[in-house]
């Protein structure tokens, strides 16, 4: 009735492959993914903040199933975008960039993972607040990059924080 192209179309197929991706057809959950971008692409532009969502989930599932290249590739393509059209401080951007991080991390770019994640947590810390769950994560995700990178003394000191905000947030038995 509303055509391929029509927004709730795309948001019905956007639904049905996240559906498809948690019940582990990540095969299925791609191909639905990749056609919706391709349409999205065409339809509303790449600027289109939908466009940037379908990018996103595309992304998700590319890094499921094991695709870090693939994944890779189209956060760092999302990331400028949001950069320019959502701010540097969007919710959204600094997903778009923890994400890219841990790519570069689940890759063995530590350099490079280390460096946008401290790019990303005082964002979120003045954005979000240091309390927030997305900058707890950024802590947590930062924390890991420096002990794999045997960089021991910053990442106590950042895990004493996080459990320091943790206790205070969530209670010391949580």
């Amino acid at each position: 009735v509303l055509g391929p192209e029509h927004p709730y179309t795309l948001q019905t197929m956007n639904n049905l492959a996240v559906t498809l991706r948690a019940q582990g057809d990540l095969q299925g959950a791609r191909k639905i993914h990749e056609e919706e971008l391709g349409i999205c692409r065409r339809v509303m532009g790449p600027d289109h903040p939908d466009t940037l969502i379908s990018m996103n989930e595309v992304a998700v599932t590319s890094a499921a199933q094991g695709d870090l290249a693939g994944a890779r590739k189209l956060y760092e393509e999302m990331l400028p975008i949001k950069r320019r059209v959502l701010g540097p401080d969007h919710p959204s951007t600094l997903v778009s960039m923890n994400n890219l991080a841990n790519t570069l991390e689940a890759q063995g770019d530590l350099a490079g993972a280390r460096k946008l994640q401290e790019e990303t947590l005082p964002i979120r810390r003045r954005v979000l607040g240091p309390e927030h769950p997305g900058t707890i994560t950024s802590m947590n995700n930062l924390a890991e990059i420096l002990r794999r990178q045997g960089a021991l003394a910053g990442e106590r000191e950042l895990q004493q924080e996080t459990l320091a905000i943790q206790r205070r947030v969530a209670g010391p038995e949580h």
